[in-house]
């Protein structure tokens, strides 16, 4: 069940160190993600954040890694046992010809063949910052560097069972053969095309069908 609320103010990331885990859920935790690895071996456990607590105007944040994101998307008995709910980005990158959309690839652990707003991803310790986390995910999905964009203020936060996204908008000035060109030869292979105007034809994620029907994706 996805649930989008819009941010009407400020809003603030609050870090309170590692999450504390039982040894047994540990284990369990550990078995998940060797089935994902299993399926998918070229998955990278990184630090990740989770989110104790959602209030109007912050995040309060513990320390885990993406294999209890993996754990949690897998497990609901993890999941509600845990608390766990991975931080991540949802970017709404705007160009003069239209909205970005990328189409997921196969290294996706989700999604793939859909499409979603341009970039995605997790939030990573030990500074959590939205605004940098999202540029650091347009430079390594699609190749536009920070220089190349301007962001906006979060403007939605989006639950969903062990994900918590939140909606920051973007803006270049660059046009669409430029962001293909750069995505062509600076990217990665987290989306394997670029779809640029107003939606692409094709099923989108979750994430991004939310914040498209909610009218957030509008231009800056």
């Amino acid at each position: 069940m996805l649930k989008l609320s819009p941010i009407t103010s400020g809003l603030e990331l609050q870090l309170l160190g590692a999450l504390p885990i039982d040894p047994a859920d540990l284990r369990e935790i550990d078995a998940l993600w060797q089935q994902a690895l299993a399926g998918r071996p070229t998955l990278f456990d990184g630090p990740m954040l989770t989110v104790r607590e959602i209030a109007p105007d912050r995040l309060l944040l513990a320390e885990i890694s993406y294999r209890h994101v993996v754990a949690a998307q897998a497990s609901a008995a993890i999941r509600e046992r845990l608390g766990l709910r991975g931080l991540a980005v949802s970017g709404i990158l705007n160009c003069p010809d239209g909205l970005v959309f990328g189409r997921r690839g196969g290294m996706v652990t989700s999604g793939t063949g859909r499409w979603e707003l341009v970039p995605s991803g997790g939030v990573t310790p030990p500074k959590p910052d939205l605004a940098r986390q999202v540029l650091l995910e347009l430079e390594e999905e699609i190749g536009l560097s920070a220089a190349q964009v301007r962001v906006a203020a979060p403007v939605a936060l989006i639950e969903q069972p062990g994900l918590l996204d939140v909606a920051l908008p973007l803006s270049t000035d660059l046009s669409a053969s430029e962001i293909k060109s750069l995505h062509r030869d600076r990217g990665s292979a987290e989306y394997d095309e670029l779809f640029i105007g107003d939606l692409p034809n094709g099923e989108l994620v979750p994430e991004s069908r939310a914040i498209i029907e909610a009218g957030l994706a509008k231009k800056q």
